[in-house]
């Protein structure tokens, strides 16, 4: 009696089902209303950072006003980006900034910016290749490697110490997210998934080369010995010059010195003319 009663429910739920669903097929379909008509856009969102606050540009995109514009200039100038059919230049670039100043989703900048998410996306991989493509142009030595830097001789820190270093450098992992299929080569010694780069710096804390591209399971000799190798990443080698090498071999022999003076000097016997 239960098993008749549960089968005449189903059919009944069924029969109900199958009436709505004819119904609704013979509604007419809803209009699709672009996300640009719902509160204000993109451009009047970045056209308010530029005109109003003058720390709102800043809190928001991690650039001030002027920055900001010399961007947008200097993308336009390098043809690296064109204005879309809705989207222009500066509102890219806002995009690509909001993302990345704040750590946001795409669809947090889909909200912010009024646009698809599949536009968010688009427009945002834009900005980051031409951010790229400029970085080779900024991201290099701004001095003469060979000379002695300014910064080692202006007082007894660094000199004479430092006096043939042209910068620091040093590895680091920021995290990757990579889905775990494909997030085994990621897996950096401390279990997370990230990228391994490399970074050097010069003495006044400017970057004067990045190597990024590795994954987080990759040695650090591994990017190292990639940076020395590749000659398209530019890695800042100091010039092999004459006068370098006849440096290095004077520090050579006075370390030689220092060690052969210490010797006779706990064996008992020191040189006077070694004074």
């Amino acid at each position: 009696m239960e098993d008749t009663i549960r089968r005449a429910s189903i059919m009944i739920a069924l029969e109900e089902m199958r009436h709505y669903l004819a119904q609704t097929a013979e509604r007419s379909p809803l209009t699709r209303q672009p996300n640009r008509e719902l509160g204000e856009n993109g451009a009047e969102y970045i056209h308010r950072l530029l005109t109003e606050n003058p720390m709102s540009c800043k809190e928001q995109l991690r650039l001030d006003r002027d920055q900001f514009t010399q961007l947008v200039d200097l993308m336009i100038a390098r043809n690296l980006l064109k204005d879309g059919k809705y989207v222009k230049v500066s509102e890219q670039v806002g995009i690509a900034l909001f993302i990345l100043a704040k750590g946001s989703s795409y669809r947090d900048a889909s909200d912010t910016f009024k646009h698809s998410v599949s536009t968010i996306c688009k427009y945002s991989k834009l900005v980051l290749d031409a951010l790229v493509i400029l970085s080779f142009d900024i991201i290099i030595p701004h001095c003469d490697l060979s000379e002695i830097q300014p910064q080692v001789q202006r007082g007894t820190k660094y000199w004479p110490y430092f006096k043939d270093a042209i910068g620091a450098l040093d590895g680091t992992h920021i995290d990757a997210v990579v889905s775990d299929a494909n997030g085994v080569p990621f897996r950096n010694p401390k279990g997370g998934k990230s990228w391994n780069f490399l970074a050097c710096c010069s003495l006044d804390r400017i970057f004067t080369y990045i190597n990024v591209g590795w994954e987080g399971s990759a040695h650090d000799i591994t990017v190292w010995k990639d940076s020395l190798t590749n000659s398209k990443f530019c890695f800042p080698h100091p010039p092999p010059d004459e006068t370098r090498k006849r440096r290095m071999q004077a520090k050579r022999n006075r370390i030689a010195r220092q060690l052969w003076r210490s010797v006779r000097t706990k064996g008992g016997t020191k040189d006077v003319g070694d004074e």
